[in-house]
Order: C-alpha cells, then sequence, then structure tokens
C-alpha cells in the first residue's frame, strides 16, 4: 500500500467519526478543502463511494461503514504494536478497560491493586467500570474481566484469584419477627435481596452418603435488586429480608453479630472467581502486568 494512502485513510476515519467536515479538519488541523481532496482521492483510488453526501448532511454508505470497523481496527492494532515497542523500554503506558463485579471484592481488592499498579506506571490510564455485567469480551472494548462463579467461555484467558461459598443471611431482628426457615422452598413466604442472579441453587448432600443429596432451585421474586453487594448487605442489616451473598463479603458481618448464616446444611459448595481476558490481550504488555499484579494481590 502506498504511503499516502494510509494519510487518505486516517483522513477518512477522522470524517466518519466526527460526521462533519468541519469538526475533521479541526481535530487534524488542516482546511476542509484539503480533506475533502483526501476523501475524494481514496475514492477515486478504489473506485467505491464511501460517502453520501447532500447540502447539509454526510453519511457513510453502506460499503463505507464496513470499511471504517477495518480500519479503525486496524489503526487500533497498529496503535497497540507501538505501546508495545515502548513496552520493552519497561515503560508501561496505554489504557486498560477492566470490568469488575463491584462491592467488597471490586472496592475493598480489585480497585486498591489497580491503584497501586497505577502510582508504580504513572503513564498507565485505567477505566474501571464496576456495572457487573457479563460483557462479551471479545466483541467489547474492555481488556480484562473480573468473574465470578463458574466461567461459560472457554475461549477467554482465566486465572484463578479466590474461592468462595454463597451464604444465605439474615438479620437477628428479621429471625425474631418472621422466624428462621428449616428449608429453601419456605423462602417463597419471606422476603429476599438479590443481585444480578434471579435463580438460587441449593444443594444439600451427606459426605457419608453420596447418595443422599437433595437439590432446589429458588426463583426470587426480591423485594431489593441490587448489583452492589453493599447495598444488597445494607438491606439484610436493615432486616428487610434474606439475601444470599460470598462469603467473603458477609464473614465480619457474621462474626459481630449482624447477620447469622441460615440453611447452613443447603449451602452450595465453593465457587470461583476469576480474572479472564481475550487471547488476544495476552499480547499486550500492560494488560498482561497489571492481570499479574491483580492476581498476586489477591493470593
Amino acid at each position: 500500500m502506498k504511503t499516502d494512502m494510509l494519510k487518505h485513510i486516517a483522513s477518512f476515519i477522522a470524517v466518519a467519526e466526527n460526521k462533519s467536515l468541519t469538526m475533521a479538519a479541526e481535530q487534524l488541523g488542516c482546511s476542509k478543502a484539503h480533506l475533502s481532496q483526501q476523501i475524494k482521492k481514496l475514492e477515486q483510488y478504489y473506485q467505491i463511494q464511501l460517502f453520501l453526501r447532500t447540502t447539509r448532511q454526510l453519511t457513510l454508505s453502506a460499503v463505507g461503514e464496513g470499511f471504517l470497523k477495518e480500519c479503525q481496527l486496524a489503526i487500533k492494532i497498529i496503535n497497540n504494536a507501538e505501546l508495545n515497542l515502548l513496552e520493552t523500554k519497561n515503560l508501561l503506558r496505554g489504557e486498560i478497560n477492566l470490568t469488575s463485579v463491584g462491592g467488597v471484592i471490586g472496592e475493598q481488592y480489585i480497585a486498591p491493586a489497580v491503584i497501586q499498579f497505577m502510582k508504580m506506571h504513572p503513564n498507565i490510564k485505567v477505566n474501571l467500570d464496576f456495572s457487573s455485567d457479563h460483557r462479551d469480551l471479545i466483541a467489547s472494548r474492555y481488556d480484562l474481566a473480573i468473574r465470578m462463579g463458574e466461567l461459560d467461555d472457554s475461549s477467554l484467558i482465566a486465572r484463578h484469584l479466590c474461592w468462595y461459598t454463597p451464604t444465605l443471611v439474615a438479620s437477628p431482628e428479621y429471625l425474631k419477627k418472621y422466624g428462621c426457615p428449616s428449608h429453601p422452598n419456605q423462602l417463597v413466604n419471606h422476603q429476599t435481596i438479590s443481585g444480578s442472579i434471579s435463580k438460587w441453587q441449593f444443594v444439600k448432600a451427606d459426605p457419608n452418603s453420596p447418595k443422599m443429596r437433595e437439590e432446589y432451585e429458588l426463583k426470587v421474586d426480591s423485594c431489593l435488586t441490587s448489583a452492589n453487594g453493599h447495598v444488597m448487605m445494607a438491606a439484610c442489616k436493615a432486616g428487610l429480608g434474606f439475601s444470599r451473598l460470598p462469603s467473603i463479603y458477609v464473614k465480619d458481618s457474621l462474626e459481630s453479630g449482624e447477620l447469622v448464616a441460615v440453611l447452613k446444611p443447603w449451602n452450595q459448595s465453593k465457587s470461583p472467581c476469576h480474572l479472564v481476558y481475550p487471547p488476544s490481550k495476552f499480547r499486550l504488555q500492560r494488560v498482561k502486568a497489571l492481570a499479574e499484579w491483580i492476581v498476586d494481590a489477591m493470593q
């Protein structure tokens, strides 16, 4: 490819992203006439119309939209290659996008680890998202994710962080007022507080008799739903109802007596918490460095 074509493509991306010749010209520091000429040369070279033009509007053609996506991906690859080249001098720089569960794990473990990492590498920028959504990492902009529970995407690289046990808890005041259930099916008569999981799986097993195993699934209809573990725990302490939270969240509250664990024989076996990332991100030195840092911090 000719060097001039790369310049024309850069102009094309700027115009397409800004949806305006004027704004793109300001961004690139050139005139509208020059930018318009660049786009015209690109279309003449490929003999394809990339933009649909009217007196008031400039929009991409169907072919132009597809070309833009491929060009944006190519530019991202080139930028990452440049950053990796700079990182060979042991100077990490660039942006890292991390999505994580919130609450105790996100705020008390992940966030402090990220902050310490950034203090060591001042040229790193981090976008830390606590939305808790299970996003498609390959299709999304995220480089890393903290996932709780069993993983359902084998295409991701996974690093184990910790184990936790889902624990059903309530406040002493709630139990005194409404009683304590002896079976999960009695929870339909109680108020519940839940997060993003709408079905609670209960398993009761006798370690001395493997065949003595009972399972129960509760579809929760909660009085309060929140993706934040702190909010769920606060509501539970306030006596709003039962909540099912990871053991790492409620450990201190159980020891202090603010919360009480119920249906202990029905609590699930341990579940894992992982740090995951797409294979393509593994080549980025800054992503690998932060991943290793978080894994070490959680041990």
